[in-house]
């Protein structure tokens, strides 16, 4: 039997070496800066303790979805979107999930104007995320998920969540809860898409 954090680590190296490979059409100078992404990434997941390492579901495609946030407006994220997403899973009473909101806010969307930043409110009603939303300067779109629709694709439990999906739908980072080193991996990850 595979000691199980020798599985998740086999499952993640297959899952990028198979992502990245299937980038052919890149360069050969953004070939390295993939390359250089990827032994960051697995270094960066190599810190994480066994447990964390299980609860991180890895996902390599995301299914199309449309949705509409909390202002009416029609979204659409994941396969064939043809628009590059960082989606933040969180709920309004997660400390952690206020800080990932404001890095992102702060450090990521003025620097990547072609990508959508999308937030999922978990178990919230889209009259709660207006309400909250009115104390906030976020710049991201705000979806609800009041019965966790959207969440239970990506996860059973823990936020926040952060995936940098390419606009095939493809996932180039995943991670859950929230640091100074997310946000560098975030803003990695969004330049190779």
């Amino acid at each position: 039997m595979i000691p199980t954090r020798t599985f998740i680590y086999f499952t993640f190296y297959l899952f990028t070496g198979l992502l990245f490979s299937c980038s052919a059409q890149h360069s050969q100078e953004s070939l390295t800066s993939q390359e250089e992404f990827e032994k960051k990434y697995k270094t960066y997941l190599s810190t994480y303790p066994e447990e964390q390492l299980l609860s991180l579901e890895v996902i390599q495609d995301v299914k199309n979805f449309s949705v509409e946030d909390i202002t009416g407006n029609s979204i659409t994220f994941g396969k064939d979107s043809n628009k590059p997403t960082v989606l933040l899973l969180f709920a309004t009473w997660c400390p952690s999930c206020k800080v990932a909101m404001e890095e992102i806010n702060k450090k990521l969307i003025q620097l990547k104007g072609n990508v959508q930043f999308i937030s999922i409110g978990r178990e919230h009603s889209k009259e709660e995320l207006i309400e909250w939303s009115k104390n906030r300067k976020t710049k991201m779109k705000i979806v609800e998920d009041e019965n966790r629709e959207i969440f239970n694709y990506f996860a059973e439990e823990y936020i926040p969540r952060v995936y940098v999906i390419d606009k095939e739908g493809k996932v180039i980072f995943q991670d859950y809860g929230w640091s100074a080193e997310t946000t560098e991996m975030v803003e990695e990850a969004l330049d190779l898409i």
